[in-house]
């Protein structure tokens, strides 16, 4: 344990210094509830008025190139194309144009009175793919961004899910749990999903996770387009409804598994592959059982200490599994609020160690798309 957190937290100070290579997002065409601030806002937001008075003028220019990423591909071509400028986190100009016939547009008089973070979404085989590129500034005003897009496929891909994080909080309405998971797809196609049902416009299902029987309030966190595109269905398996495209995406989501009398279970599964699936929870003396699971033991880590699970190389269907004992009963506040504190103080500091260095790892792992063939 010693020796992973001390990689943990050298791996957590390298991706401070160098953020993993990007990767193309798998979501629909951004909102402003979902687009990444500029910089930390330093001050209150601006007012409408005020900020386009104050975004008037300046004459950036960007010049998109997209990139097709299936070798032997189709050639990328005229596609639409939406540029959005955000600063500090506001929305501050939009505006939609294409590509040529050789997949490259420049986009000349764009407000940079003020520093703006461009976001370019290219719609390829009615597929959206998305990137952010380097800031514009008044004295910056010119940048270059490339996107790589990828030809479609109604195939099933061999998909696999690469890391499966869970942390475990006692609540009174039982226990609270948040997932991190990356999937992984190696394929050079981006894959529109499996049809729901036979009718034409079908809506189509990719990525999926089986939740613990029971779950209840499930929250959906990151890497999801909304309740639109995501389904729960009655034995609890979680299901993405957007294309699935080459390389890694990582989805968060949480949700509460109630206590019966004094005893839980959490059965973790998926009906693909895992490579790593890793749970911890403060280590308060809680009664635990495995399944599929080792426990790892504890760690002292600030003013508490961690239990850590942890399993590898499960196949489909095959469950990763926790079960507790000896839990004060729902509806009951007393003998959870310490506990609470002790994990909340890990959720801020030990949490960002593990979870930041395993995402880490995996991204770096993450295979390359093959170039296009020239």
């Amino acid at each position: 344990m010693n020796t992973a957190l001390t990689l943990a937290s050298l791996l957590t100070l390298i991706a401070a210094g160098a953020a993993p290579a990007q990767e193309t997002p798998s979501a629909p065409p951004a909102t402003p509830e979902a687009i990444p601030q500029a910089t930390p806002p330093q001050a209150a937001p601006l007012g409408e008025a005020e900020l386009r008075e104050r975004m008037a003028g300046g004459n950036g220019s960007l010049a998109i190139r997209a990139i097709q990423g299936t070798p032997y591909g189709n050639e990328v071509g005229i596609a639409p194309v939406e540029i959005i400028l955000v600063h500090r986190g506001q929305v501050v100009h939009n505006e939609k144009t294409q590509l040529d016939e050789h997949g490259v547009v420049v986009v000349e008089g764009l407000p940079v009175a003020m520093e703006v973070t461009p976001i370019v979404q290219v719609n390829y085989s009615g597929v959206f793919y998305q990137e952010t590129g380097p800031n514009l500034t008044p004295q910056a005003n010119q940048a270059s961004i490339e996107i790589t897009v990828y030809d479609t496929t109604d195939q099933r891909p061999d998909w696999s899910i690469a890391m499966r994080h869970v942390m475990i909080e006692k609540s009174d309405k039982g226990l609270l749990v948040s997932e991190t998971v990356v999937t992984s797809n190696e394929a050079t196609q981006t894959w529109l999903g499996q049809p729901v049902d036979s009718s034409p416009d079908a809506k189509r299902t990719t990525a999926e996770f089986q939740l613990p029987a029971g779950a209840q309030d499930v929250q959906l966190v990151g890497g999801f387009h909304g309740w639109c595109c995501t389904t729960l269905s009655d034995s609890g398996l979680l299901g993405v409804q957007m294309p699935m495209m080459p390389g890694r995406a990582q989805y968060r989501f949480s949700y509460l598994v109630p206590v019966k009398g004094t005893e839980a279970s959490l059965a973790l599964s998926a009906p693909v592959r895992t490579d790593h699936v890793i749970a911890f929870m403060a280590d308060d003396g809680t009664q635990v059982t495995t399944t599929g699971m080792t426990d790892a033991g504890a760690e002292a880590m600030g003013d508490s200490r961690v239990r850590l699970f942890q399993a590898e190389a499960l196949a489909a269907n095959q469950i990763a599994g926790l079960s507790f004992a000896g839990l004060a009963p729902a509806g009951s506040l007393e003998a959870v609020s310490s506990a609470n504190s002790r994990i909340k103080l890990f959720a801020a500091v030990g949490a960002g160690v593990l979870l930041l260095a395993g995402i880490v790892v995996v991204l770096m792992k993450a295979p390359r798309p093959a170039a296009a063939a020239g």
